[in-house]
């Protein structure tokens, strides 16, 4: 057994424990974190762990929730900014200096969006303040309450009330 053999072997066993303690459903890492690793196979052998077994794209967009709501926040103010040039209504969307989307509809309202905590903020000049959860699995952000989704809610509201065409 040589000194690479063994660090590869460590580093393994630290892999297998490390998805042990990340998983969500530990039913299905238990066979590898009690499994013993001591006949280990030769240096370069390839490993490859059955899809059910690993779930990165659901793990890794719930730790990264923040980044994942400034994205659809920008995404929202790019199509509020192509719709501006469509109406001849007051529509000014910009962003303030807490970092909160704000949509200026002159005396019909006005609405904002902001990150709080883990969930979309949207307070709409027609229906109120309303929170939304990301949903990973469909990458959509939806009421928890009734299970719309926001760019439903915005759209719908915004055409009905100036006419404008967002293209969410």
């Amino acid at each position: 057994s040589s000194p690479a053999h063994g660090r590869m072997a460590r580093n393994m066993r630290a892999m297998v424990a490390a998805l042990a303690r990340v998983s969500c459903d530990r039913q299905q890492f238990r066979w590898i974190s009690t499994r013993r690793l001591s006949s280990f196979p030769a240096a370069g052998t390839r490993f490859r762990l059955p899809q059910t077994h690993v779930q990165l794209r659901t793990l890794s967009a719930v730790a990264s929730v923040p980044a994942t709501a400034t994205r659809w926040i920008k995404k929202i103010q790019m199509a509020l900014e192509e719709a501006r040039e469509g109406t001849a209504d007051t529509f000014e969307p910009y962003m303030n200096d807490e970092g909160v989307l704000v949509l200026d509809l002159g005396s019909k309202g006005q609405y904002s969006l902001q990150l709080e905590g883990e969930r979309l903020l949207l307070f709409s000049a027609t229906s109120g303040p309303r929170y939304y959860v990301y949903d990973a699995d469909n990458d959509w952000w939806h009421n928890p309450d009734d299970g719309h989704l926001l760019v439903e809610l915005l759209v719908r509201e915004l055409m009905h009330t100036t006419s404008a065409c967002i293209n969410l």
